[in-house]
This record gives structure tokens, sequence and C-alpha cells, in this order.
């Protein structure tokens, strides 16, 4: 018996919303064989929606390991202090930077966040029907967003930080924060190619990985994990097996042990057949 931890956004969840028909038989068929399959996503668990929620995992980690589900029911919980939402709130003000502070209920940002989405909204939503709004990743985001001042944000338990495009480069911001912070450029493409995370130092999915393995008394040598982006590392140096997405950066292929195909050509299933999974 296997814990199978798969990203969602690239992996399991393309940008537009859909989960293909494969990956959801594949989840099913491995299920039966007695396998446990969790979710390990940078997504808040307010960001789940549509199939997502049709899936009974097995346990679900939100936040890149700040929450962690079992059954709906919170198992872990972490948020950063005061002082780091302080030290954030103040560079993020001072440089005028799009940043959307993530609760697991709720998602909050400033006004240059609200016009980013707004934006992307426009150019990547207004076209669309309304059933692929529901399902599409910035309208998720446009929805949860609640904006608000620089002082609100200091009042709420934020355990994640997204930020956007702006007048600094992504490598600048690392450099000036990373000594306090860990950070990894976004998942999510749209939000562009200078985005990027930011997470309480130390707290990661391969942290959050750890409960559910602790939970269904299993080891390393159980683990196999599924990803396509940087913040999916963490969950490969936990895994004894790692699989990047077809549709991965190429340095996520080059640490993992097995690439399948992208997302939209069955790269689920075709790595859970791979490995027997099925």
């Amino acid at each position: 018996m296997k814990i199978i931890f798969l990203d969602a956004d690239g992996t399991l969840l393309h940008h537009s919303g859909i989960i293909p028909e494969s990956a959801v038989k594949a989840i099913k068929m491995a299920k039966e064989k007695g396998h446990k399959i969790c979710l390990c996503t940078g997504r808040q668990h307010c960001e789940l929606y549509g199939d997502l929620l049709n899936i009974d995992f097995d346990g679900i980690i939100t936040g890149s390991g700040n929450g962690v589900y079992i059954n709906n029911n919170l198992l872990h919980e972490s948020y950063f202090d005061l002082k780091s939402i302080q030290r954030l709130v103040q560079f993020f003000k001072e440089n005028r930077i799009p940043v959307l502070c993530e609760t697991d209920h709720k998602i909050y940002g400033n006004q240059e966040a609200y016009d980013y989405i707004l934006n992307l909204k426009k150019i990547h939503c207004d076209s669309l029907s309304l059933e692929e709004q529901k399902k599409h990743g910035v309208m998720i985001i446009y929805k949860n967003l609640n904006v608000c001042d620089y002082d609100t944000l200091l009042k709420k338990k934020i355990n994640k930080v997204t930020f956007f495009d702006s007048n600094l480069t992504y490598n600048q911001i690392k450099e000036e924060l990373q000594n306090e912070f860990d950070l990894v450029p976004s998942t999510f493409a749209l939000l562009g190619k200078e985005s990027g995370e930011i997470s309480q130092k130390g707290i990661t999915k391969g942290t959050g990985m750890k409960y559910l393995m602790d939970h269904y008394h299993m080891s390393r040598k159980d683990v196999l994990s599924i990803g396509d982006s940087y913040n999916d590392l963490p969950m490969f140096e936990e895994s004894n097996i790692c699989i990047a997405m077809g549709n991965a950066d190429e340095y996520i292929k080059s640490v993992c042990d097995y690439t399948t195909t992208p997302i939209l050509e069955d790269g689920i299933y075709h790595a859970f057949l791979h490995f027997n999974l099925i």
C-alpha cells in the first residue's frame, strides 16, 4: 500500500478548472487497490472547488503545508506571527506590490492586488461562458478576494502570502526577504513570471505530509508524489518516488525519478499505470 500525494494546479487541476476524467478514474482505481490518495496544494481550503470537492481524498494539505485535513476535519494549522506580518506588510506597502494574504478560509488583498486580478479576469474570463468562468482559477481568486487596508491585514491569521508582477522582480524580493522567510516562484502561471509565494521558514508541503504519514502509520518508503512546480520540491524530498508532470519546468523534471505526460494528456493516469498503482 502506498500513500500518494498529488499537487493541484498544473498536476491534477488545469488552470481552466478542468480535472481530466482519466485522473479521476486513476484515483478511484488506486483507492480500490488500497492506496491512500492525498491532495497537497498551495491553495487554501476556501479555494477548493468544483470537481476537487468530488474526489474522496484520504487527506488534504492546504497552504503549502499550513493546513492539514482528514475528512474535512482540521488536523494541523500554522500561521505567521505578528512580527512577521508587520515586516511583510510594511515591505509590500512601501513598494506598492500587489499581494494576497491568505488564510484557510478567506483571501485578503490590497487594492493593487484587486486591480491586477480584475485585469486578468477581463483578459482570460470575461469571454467565457458562465459555466467555464465558475471553474477558472482567476475567477476563484476574484470571488474569494477581500480587499482591505494594511492595518486590517495585521489582524488576520495569515499562513501564506502571494505577490504578483510589480516594479520589483522576483529575485529582488527574494534577496530582501529570504533570510526571514521561504520564497518560491508562483505555481499559477497567469500571475506572471515575477510572481511568487512566501511561507514561514520551514513550513512546506513536506512538513504537512508528515502529519498524514504519521496518521496512517506510513513512512517515506511508502510515499509517491506527483507535481510540476517549485513548491513541490519539499514534497519530493519526503517521497520515495517523485514524478514530474510533462508540463513541468525542466528543472523539476531533472530532480524527479520519472516524468509522465502533461496534465491534459492523461499524465496522472499514465504515472499510476507506470508504477503499477492501478
